[in-house]
């Protein structure tokens, strides 16, 4: 789905914005309730958890896609299998959270936004689109997770 240079300008890109993560955070959540200002309530007083939260997943999807391809054929213990805590994360999201099944696409727009916001002219017109590609597998994988049978059982992290 993500092909190696998609990777390569998510990480080159994550990489010049990571010092500034809290940015990101914050521009993409300002960037959110402008789009939904419906979803703020979903978030109460749990913001600023939630923007560390945010932080976190980003890192992990970011340095999950530097893996090598040999990694991939690893054995990966559950609890650190990408994957799986993608899709937990998506069942959270759904079941705990309430999030709705439409909001795939204002956050994808929240996300691209608060990485221009951060990067300026620096963010390209080639890692946007990698950004948008990396974000759609993130988003499906995240769907099947919500409405799985599987019951995704990985601790507090997911």
């Amino acid at each position: 789905m993500v092909r190696d240079a998609d990777r390569k300008a998510v990480a080159d890109s994550y990489q010049r914005v990571a010092p500034a993560s809290a940015v990101v955070a914050d521009h993409f959540y300002r960037r959110l309730f402008e789009l939904r200002p419906e979803y703020e309530s979903l978030f109460g007083t749990k913001l600023k958890r939630q923007k560390r939260k945010f932080e976190k997943m980003l890192r992990l999807i970011v340095e999950t896609m530097s893996w090598d391809e040999s990694d991939w054929r690893e054995d990966v213990d559950v609890e650190a299998d990408p994957c799986l805590i993608v899709m937990a994360l998506g069942k959270r999201h759904h079941r705990l959270h309430k999030i709705p099944s439409d909001s795939f696409e204002p956050f994808g727009q929240a996300l691209l936004w608060s990485l221009e916001a951060s990067l300026g002219d620096d963010f390209t017109a080639r890692e946007k689109q990698a950004w948008t590609r990396m974000y759609r597998g993130l988003a499906l994988t995240m769907r099947m997770g919500a409405y799985s049978k599987v019951e995704l059982e990985l601790g507090d992290g997911a």
